[in-house]
């Protein structure tokens, strides 16, 4: 936001990108641009509307443009180009010694949350790249890079917006149920009996494949109190004892995968705000490895200390109790 004197002269500049991509800069356009000053209806402005260059354009605004004190509000579109909006404040004209410039109005907002092509635009950037020299080829390997540093953050550990908890019903004698492929671990599973309106849930470990392997009968049907989870491509939960009936479902928190990463229709990434800028990073890592391998290692080094930083906070603040077993010794 511009503060703009009233009845005085006033360069606004503003970039418009591609409505194909919501990246790339939109240049040789013929921009429609409307204003409306201080809440009202929106006009064409007297002041002329000239291209800069990559993509950037100037509406050079008259006294008649600036002559009502208040919000001075934009819309602006173009052919072939997402349309753009943003506001600038006219203030009176000052009587005697200029007084200093007023501090910005500071809205109250949370709506920080860059699309992919964005960020991605950003990574290149921290490479050298400025954006008009990326190319189709940069945007290819960069949907490449992005997917796998999501790949790389869900093996590095939980990351707890990633958890969904999963019911699934009990089936009498079945002692294998399946797993959604995008489950990359089992934090927790308990058991739910009904018993009429009640219900109660119990606890119960997991054990290892040679765990599971060393039982003499596990076909014997009870209730359950152990659950194998066998991570194949396809992975797979098996209880033992095998359910007898008397259980109605099962409940596990799942860790999923983060989700692609793809530059259609503005996509947002699966991952916290906090977490862009360690992404932005990491993803400028990947990419000078292959566009900037002079800054490649110092990406990589910066990418790694964002990453430790934020994932310090991802974890669940409970308190640990740490209860000894003490009891009395005779000889």
């Amino acid at each position: 936001m511009a503060f703009v004197v009233q009845n005085t002269t006033f360069n606004q500049t503003f970039i418009l990108v591609s409505s194909s991509d919501h990246v790339t800069p939109l240049t040789g356009a013929s921009p429609t641009v409307l204003i409306s000053k201080n809440a009202s209806g929106f006009t064409i402005p007297v002041g002329a509307i000239t291209e800069i260059g990559d993509g950037w354009y100037n509406v050079a605004l008259a006294p008649a443009d600036t002559n009502t004190v208040g919000v001075l509000s934009f819309h602006i579109t173009a052919t072939g180009g997402d349309p753009t909006d943003f506001s600038d404040q006219i203030v009176a004209a000052p009587v005697g010694p200029i007084p200093p410039t007023p501090p910005p109005v500071r809205p109250v907002s949370y709506q920080f949350d860059p699309s992919l092509g964005e960020v991605t635009i950003y990574a290149f950037n921290l490479c050298g790249i400025r954006t008009t020299s990326l190319t189709q080829e940069h945007m290819n390997s960069a949907r490449m890079a992005a997917n796998l540093v999501m790949m790389d953050w869900s093996n590095k550990g939980v990351n707890l917006w990633q958890v969904e908890l999963v019911t699934v019903p009990f089936v009498q004698g079945t002692a294998t149920y399946a797993v959604s492929p995008s489950v990359s671990l089992i934090l927790d599973l308990y058991v739910t009996v009904t018993n009429g309106s009640a219900s109660t849930n119990r606890y119960i470990l997991p054990i290892s494949r040679t765990e599971y392997a060393s039982y003499a009968n596990i076909t014997n049907q009870g209730f359950p109190t152990t659950y194998w989870f066998d991570r194949l491509l396809s992975p797979s939960v098996t209880f033992w004892p095998v359910p007898d009936g008397n259980e109605a479902s099962f409940s596990y928190y799942a860790s999923q995968q983060i989700q692609d990463s793809a530059f259609t229709s503005g996509q947002q990434l699966d991952i916290p705000v906090i977490w862009m800028r360690a992404f932005a990073y990491a993803l400028a890592a990947e990419l000078g490895a292959m566009w900037a391998p002079d800054k490649a290692a110092g990406l990589s080094m910066m990418a790694e200390k964002l990453y430790n930083t934020v994932a310090e906070y991802n974890i669940e603040t409970s308190a640990v109790y740490i209860s000894p077993t003490v009891s009395s010794y005779w000889r």
